[in-house]
Order: C-alpha cells, then sequence, then structure tokens
C-alpha cells in the first residue's frame, strides 16, 4: 500500500525556500503522522518544486490527504504558509519498495517491455501505448558497463538522472499548460 503523499508548488514560495522549508512542512505534517519529508536529488541546488511526505501506514497518509484536502481522499490543494499547494497520492518510488526491494534490471539482452512473458523466438521491440507511456513512473535505461570505463558508466548514468529529474519537473511544472507542447 502506498505509504507516500506528493507535495507540489514548492516553487510558488517567494521567499526561495527560506519559509517553506524542509522543518516547516514536517512541522506542519508531522501531527498528522508525517515521518520524513523528501525532496528530489537536485544537483543545481535550486529550491525544488515538491517532495515527498512520508507516513508509517497507508492509513497516516490516507487521513492526512483527507484533513489536508477538505476530505478528499483524491487529494487538493492544501495552503501552508500562505502558499497553495497540491497534495496528492505519490506514484512511485517508497510505495512501489514498501513491501521489499526494487525489481532487478532487465537481463543483458532483453527486448520488449520488461516483465511480460516472451517467446525466445520472438525478438520484435515492444512498446508501450501512448497512455501506458503517461501512467509509467519507471525508467529503465540498460548500460553495457562491460563495454565501457567505470568513469564512462557512471558519467552516463548520471546524465540519465538528470536528465529524467528536469524532464519530470518540467512536466509538473507545466501540469495543466495548453500552451507547453
Amino acid at each position: 500500500m502506498n505509504k507516500s503523499l506528493f507535495l507540489h508548488g514548492l516553487h510558488k514560495d517567494t521567499s526561495g525556500g527560506r519559509n517553506l522549508n524542509q522543518a516547516t512542512i514536517m512541522n506542519t505534517f508531522r501531527p498528522m503522522g508525517c515521518i520524513q519529508v523528501r525532496y528530489p536529488a537536485n544537483p543545481s541546488h535550486s529550491h525544488p518544486s515538491y517532495c515527498f511526505l512520508d507516513f508509517s501506514t497507508h492509513e497516516e497518509a490516507n487521513r492526512c490527504l483527507e484533513q489536508s484536502c477538505g476530505g478528499s481522499a483524491a487529494g487538493g490543494n492544501v495552503e501552508v504558509m500562505d502558499v497553495v499547494l497540491t497534495m496528492k497520492w505519490s506514484s512511485g518510488g517508497r510505495r512501489m519498495c514498501a513491501s521489499g526491494p526494487p525489481p532487478p534490471p532487465p537481463p543483458p539482452g532483453h527486448v520488449g517491455i520488461y516483465g511480460q512473458q516472451q517467446h525466445p523466438s520472438k525478438r520484435t521491440k515492444a512498446r508501450m501505448t501512448e497512455q501506458e507511456a503517461a501512467d509509467s513512473s519507471s525508467l529503465f535505461v540498460h548500460l553495457n558497463a562491460l563495454s565501457m570505463s567505470t568513469d564512462l558508466c557512471s558519467r552516463g548514468i548520471q546524465h540519465v538522472g538528470n536528465l529524467a529529474q528536469k524532464m519530470l519537473e518540467d512536466a509538473i511544472n507545466n501540469d495543466g499548460d495548453e500552451s507547453t507542447p
């Protein structure tokens, strides 16, 4: 069960995070059972636009969501330090790993959607539908570490992580903006 909530809109804090910081957020949601406030990895050290609120149980997270969003378990707006934020269920991360470690990476040479059974004689690439991709929160990258140096492999992973982070933040910041492609 999901034990994390997603809190978006931190970039609306005109103090650049001095007022709406990790301690303020924790103090606001601790009485409702929040045990940790997590920010995304941010190599540019700018104030992030969102964070995650972790709870010990799904029930505590659900109660916080309902209390903060006017009785809606689906999420909604919540005001913290005069800043209107959006709160909803987290769509990945800790929720997926709550019952154990994340799944292993695909085996070398894997073609297709990971986790689907495929006959060995079929080597066609399977692609996700547009709707499946829109609902996806997973990114699998396979680097052949045997054919490259450790440094090159590390830089490749770092680059993919930074790119994924930027794309996620851009998508969140432009959510609902019809003029943005």
